[in-house]
């Protein structure tokens, strides 16, 4: 696959849900990655009334994972606790029929995170996974893939975010052949430096960004591309739909280099 597959709404915080559909339609029937927290239109404590409704104007097809702010890692917090986040979400993506949940490691210790993980899993509902994110206390492949190994499981997976990676310095060759037995999808965004993280276009920062996509096609990489455009960070920067057509005529001319 060599073009955009989805989008976080991260880029976009303040469509409905019904807005939100006809975006992802309207800009190409992309996938949605979508978040879980109070400001979004799902949260961990979404009520069963707020849920149906949110359920019966999503495609459940559409939807590619939950993006929770859980941090598995948390030192601050206990087993149990983390836990229950975890099953708390990984219920509300199968109740919307989402195949995935997003979560941070947010703390050190491999074991720690390994054992949460696994409590969770063992309860876990079918068809759901647990997606660990390159990014914070583990932004390079290689320290996800020490929980990864460390977990075991074929229901945890790895999300590659292309710009914590880069910005710790991690070679993508690196990234790469860490995270490629549990990679599930890749987030691509662009950013100036490592020192700079305004988000801007695909292909007007420093990301390695075509490096990266040769590395993946040359690997025989046919999963999914998602845009994480930071609008809800950053709400000064051009709208998502914006986002989606540059990325997507990136992708393109990138697609057409290789030809």
């Amino acid at each position: 696959m060599s073009h955009l597959g989805a989008f976080s709404t991260l880029g976009c915080p303040e469509l409905t849900a019904a807005q939100l559909v006809a975006a992802a339609h309207d800009m190409g029937d992309l996938g949605i990655e979508l978040r879980v927290a109070p400001s979004s239109l799902l949260g961990e404590h979404t009520s069963a009334q707020e849920l149906s409704a949110l359920a019966a104007v999503l495609d459940r097809q559409r939807l590619v994972s939950l993006a929770t702010y859980v941090r598995i890692g948390d030192p601050d917090a206990h087993d149990r606790e983390v836990v229950d986040r975890l099953l708390t979400c990984l219920h509300l993506a199968a109740s919307l029929g989402a195949p995935a949940i997003r979560v941070f490691a947010g703390g050190e210790g491999v074991e720690l995170l390994a054992r949460r993980v696994r409590a969770a899993l063992r309860s876990a509902p079918d068809g759901v996974e647990i997606l660990l994110e390159t990014h914070d206390s583990h932004s390079t492949g290689r320290a996800v893939a020490e929980v990864l190994e460390a977990v075991g499981d074929a229901r945890f997976g790895a999300i590659w975010d292309v710009a914590h990676p880069w910005a710790e310095s991690e070679r993508p060759e690196q990234t790469l052949e860490s995270l490629w037995p549990w990679l599930r999808y890749v987030q691509l965004k662009d950013e100036p430096s490592p020192v700079d993280r305004r988000p801007v276009f695909l292909g007007a920062g420093g990301i390695p960004l075509g490096h990266i996509l040769d590395l993946l096609a040359e690997r025989g990489y046919a999963g999914l591309y998602s845009l994480e455009w930071e609008r809800a960070w950053h709400p000064a920067i051009p709208p998502i739909q914006d986002a989606v057509r540059a990325a997507q005529r990136w992708m393109d001319a990138w697609a057409g280099s290789r030809v």
